[in-house]
């Protein structure tokens, strides 16, 4: 919760009803910004919840563009210019695929590692007190929930893509 909030006497971070209450985006935006305040301090000032998830996929043996994507759920050109940044800060380097010299995989440095090992201390140690506040069986719901927000959002852009026989 914003400090500004704490400051003026509102500890439990109430606020007045709005119109959009009931609706799952605003809960899950309300949600998100909750996550970004209760885990933020596990993050190093060189990452961010996506830019570590990115160097987890990257890890090993490295990953390309595509996988990268398809693992976020963004578009190729995002995972590019990410991947950009990661290697200007000197987290990832970007080496020709062994297997297909046209492609390139991007691997996690030591550097990256060093983030990466220091961040997943501090989350694990933030998961495990979150766990004192929010029981198990309700992070499974949350996590059914997103995993069928996903298959919706897929399902959706398949109609979107599909053509439509306006005889039909």
């Amino acid at each position: 919760m914003p400090t500004s909030r704490r400051r003026k006497g509102n500890p439990d971070g109430a606020t007045v009803e709005a119109p959009y209450d009931a609706l799952l985006c605003y809960n899950f935006y309300l949600g998100w910004r909750a996550i970004q305040e209760f885990y933020g301090p596990a993050f190093p000032s060189e990452l961010n919840p996506q830019r570590l998830y990115v160097l987890g996929v990257c890890e090993g043996d490295g990953a390309s563009v595509r996988r990268i994507a398809e693992a976020l759920r963004i578009d190729d050109a995002a995972v590019s210019n990410m991947l950009n940044r990661l290697a200007a800060d000197g987290l990832v380097q970007r080496r020709p695929n062994p297997a297909d010299r046209r492609s390139v995989r991007s691997v996690v440095t030591q550097k990256g590692r060093d983030l990466m090992t220091a961040a997943d201390a501090r989350l694990r140690a933030l998961d495990h007190e979150l766990e004192t506040q929010v029981s198990r069986d309700d992070i499974a719901v949350v996590a059914r929930v997103v995993r069928a927000l996903l298959k919706a959002r897929a399902a959706r852009e398949r109609h979107l893509i599909e053509p439509h026989d306006p005889g039909a």
